[in-house]
């Protein structure tokens, strides 16, 4: 505007401003409401340039019949048809560089939100896989240790070879438990009675649970799990201070989840704390208690789903 003032005065400058600015805002609108959707780069650069052109000399022409109108005479200008389809390419390749930087980063923030959530489900499943490690190493590997060293010390005969063969075909079993630690879940029946198995070389265990505990049991594996540490920690427990082979096992459904007790042979050591193996038991319990009952020391625990 200060060089129109200085070149045609005021006035004129006044008229190019409203009257230029009305005709190039028609003249978009049209371009706009007129322009194919599906052009390619070099085509769709001539069509803008030829139509910001012709935008351009209908503004000059515009400007020049008001002028005259009004009674002002100024020059043509010309330069309005080059410079025009320059301003346009200019704001328009301004317009696509920040709708692609849109674009970019919209990708990039949905980019980065999905790998925080697969970190984090990494995160969770290691957590779990670690977790499930610990249980099987202190509940079904440790059973099959001491199943087994139990079992060897009642053979006084056995040979070195059936020694190394027992040894060897302990070390398959206890690698192919760890091997299977993501395997599809089981039953809870099922994983019950193959950690009671381990022990049937040296116990007889008695197992009485309803269907109804099985299905309480079954409807939380987190209580599952729970439910095998300490039974695997109560049957450690029975040998170790027990002093017969059978041992009874009883699961009863809670509205809330389940008790379990583990009676076995003996009699009950006073102690001023826990054992080591009562104290994963009180981890993994809502509530327990180890008490005499006649001649059988009885494990009790309560479970709570959730």
């Amino acid at each position: 505007l200060p060089y129109l003032w200085q070149r045609v005065g005021v006035a004129y400058a006044l008229l190019n401003l409203v009257v230029g600015s009305a005709a190039l805002l028609g003249s978009s609108w049209l371009i706009g409401r007129a322009w194919p959707r599906r052009l390619t780069t070099i085509p769709a650069l001539v069509a803008l340039f030829a139509a910001y052109a012709v935008a351009g000399g209908f503004a000059s022409a515009a400007i020049d019949l008001a002028a005259h109108a009004v009674g002002l005479s100024a020059p043509f200008f010309w330069t309005t048809i080059a410079f025009v389809p320059i301003a346009a390419f200019a704001i328009s390749l301004l317009a696509a560089i920040t709708a692609r930087r849109r674009v970019i980063e919209a990708d990039l923030t949905s980019t980065l939100a999905e790998e925080a959530q697969e970190t984090a489900r990494l995160r969770e499943s290691l957590a779990r896989m670690r977790s499930r490690l610990a249980r099987v190493l202190h509940s079904t590997v440790q059973g099959e240790f001491i199943a087994t060293a139990l079992a060897l010390a009642a053979d006084q005969d056995a040979s070195v070879q059936a020694v190394d063969g027992e040894l060897d075909a302990l070390s398959q079993r206890v690698r192919e438990r760890i091997r299977t630690i993501e395997a599809p879940a089981i039953s809870a029946e099922d994983r019950m009675h193959d950690l009671i198995d381990l022990w049937s070389d040296v116990l007889v265990i008695e197992v009485r649970a309803a269907p109804d505990a099985w299905a309480t049991l079954d409807a939380d594996p987190a209580l599952v799990d729970r439910a095998v540490d300490v039974v695997a920690e109560g049957l450690t427990n029975a040998v170790r201070h027990g002093t017969g082979r059978t041992i009874e096992l009883s699961i009863t459904a809670l509205p809330d989840g389940i008790d379990l007790r583990i009676g076995s042979p003996g009699v009950l050591a006073a102690s001023a704390q826990p054992s080591l193996g009562m104290q994963t038991v009180a981890e993994s319990a809502d509530a327990w208690e180890l008490v005499q009952v006649d001649d059988r020391v009885n494990l009790v625990v309560s479970l709570r789903s959730g």
